[in-house]
């Protein structure tokens, strides 16, 4: 063919004027010749060029032979942020939905070592589901949650509910608490066709002050130290190599720790006091204070996997951007019209949940901000968001009586999906990994530097 023959002097002017990683890959279909430029130095040329800070992120990640494809994986990453940038598919908000529980669903976690989901609800239960991969709709398949659960876990009591819940893949445990105060260790089964868990005892920890156990709002496995944020403030601690062993009390916050998060030899957590407080967790000491964060009390936090930067989100619906070095704020995030329950993020986004618009006094609901938002961290605005539904599939007539606009409660943002729970004791999943459709070729005058 004709095409064959055009040397490479042609083709690299050609190539010049096309503006898109898209179009590059796109480009490599017309035929052999073409085809084998992917694995040439003048593909890499251009594409540092054009894209110089990614492509030398991805180049510290690839071995030598990696490396020869380079820029497919790097087209691919781009056509994956392109998804990502667009939205849920489909009508609405393009979740799977999974009708899991009886009541809201504060927490759930991937757990990929059994290839399953695990939520946790107030209805006092902890529920498995499968992720099946390559059973989707589509012709191709896609990566989806399976609509079979089984429960794996209840409370002690019938009024007694899950509040928070974290995964140990170390010890193939998670963990659990009750707003009875009550701490949940449960140790994976051997062995079996499906995920079973084994209750290891763990002894209620009474407050000296109150003469009870204090409601267990957050939870956190870091540095294989369990942390427990408690209603009134103070933060309890327990070695997970020793969970019926002495509990040590970290003090410092005055009501209660809606979220912790954990990351090198560091804990932040947030409070509905207002005040972020970072603990070393090998002293188990306070390092940093930050009084008055919000305007109102804080109910999320997240931090970044690279930079010493914190998110977190409150009741006075924004997010603020810290810097951990200065503990100084360094940006907002507008948009939420209710409580910023939750947050979730990757280098270049991050997610958020809505929640409660609560009047003076933090009593009477006013509104219900149900949306997922998600936030480019490089230009610092929001790419889009996504109203969820209430469905309440167990009780039709819920519908009638309940609220329709059910507060987000929880997010995990993975590669290629968003997991969350809901107020209407709801798990979805919506899926990012096949694009809404055919891309068409983009073409450009411009140049391929400029």
């Amino acid at each position: 063919m004709i095409r064959d023959k055009i040397p490479p002097e042609i083709i690299l002017d050609i190539l010049h004027e096309v503006g898109d990683p898209i179009v590059l890959c796109m480009i490599r279909e017309v035929c052999v010749h073409w085809s084998s430029l992917g694995t040439e130095e003048l593909w890499h040329k251009l594409s540092c060029k054009r894209w110089p800070q990614q492509m030398a992120m991805r180049q510290t990640q690839l071995n030598d032979k990696q490396q020869e494809s380079s820029f497919t994986i790097f087209a691919e990453e781009y056509l994956q942020d392109r998804r990502w940038e667009r939205g849920p598919r489909g009508d609405g908000d393009g979740s799977l939905i999974l009708q899991a529980h009886a009541d809201w669903v504060p927490s759930c976690v991937q757990w990929e070592q059994h290839g399953i989901v695990l939520s946790c609800s107030y209805d006092g239960t902890v529920r498995a589901t499968p992720m099946d991969r390559g059973q989707g709709d589509g012709e191709n398949g896609t990566n989806n949650i399976g609509q079979e659960s089984w429960e794996v876990a209840h409370t002690d009591h019938h009024r007694e509910g899950f509040i928070a819940m974290d995964l140990c893949p170390k010890r193939g445990m998670i963990v659990a608490g009750s707003d009875y105060g009550a701490v949940y260790a449960l140790h994976a089964k051997e062995d079996t066709d499906r995920l079973e868990l084994q209750r290891v005892e763990v002894p209620l920890f009474e407050a000296p002050d109150l003469g009870r156990a204090e409601m267990i709002q957050s939870i956190e496995v870091h540095d294989d130290v369990l942390f427990c944020g408690c209603e009134g403030g103070p933060i309890h601690a327990r070695r997970m190599d020793d969970l019926t062993g002495d509990v040590t009390v970290l003090p410092g916050h005055t009501n209660s720790v809606m979220c912790m998060r954990g990351m090198h030899h560091m804990l932040a957590s947030c409070a509905m006091d207002q005040s972020l407080r970072v603990w070393d967790t090998t002293t188990l000491q306070c390092t940093r204070h930050i009084p008055n964060a919000h305007d109102r009390s804080l109910h999320s936090l997240c931090l970044h996997n690279t930079e010493a930067t914190m998110f977190t989100g409150s009741r006075d619906h924004a997010i603020k951007v810290w810097d951990l070095r200065s503990c100084q704020s360094v940006g907002q995030l507008d948009g939420h019209l209710g409580s910023v329950t939750c947050l979730a993020l990757d280098d270049r986004r991050l997610l958020s949940g809505g929640g409660f618009n609560r009047g003076p006094g933090d009593v009477e609901v006013l509104s219900t901000d149900s949306t997922l938002r998600m936030w480019d961290l490089r230009m610092m605005k929001p790419l889009w968001h996504s109203c969820i539904r209430s469905v309440y599939l167990d009780n039709p007539m819920a519908h009638q009586f309940a609220v329709q606009d059910e507060p987000v409660l929880c997010v995990q943002l993975l590669r290629g999906r968003i997991l969350s729970g809901h107020g209407d004791g709801s798990v979805r999943c919506s899926d990012f990994t096949e694009p809404h459709s055919a891309p068409s070729a983009p073409w450009k005058t411009r140049g391929f530097g400029g």
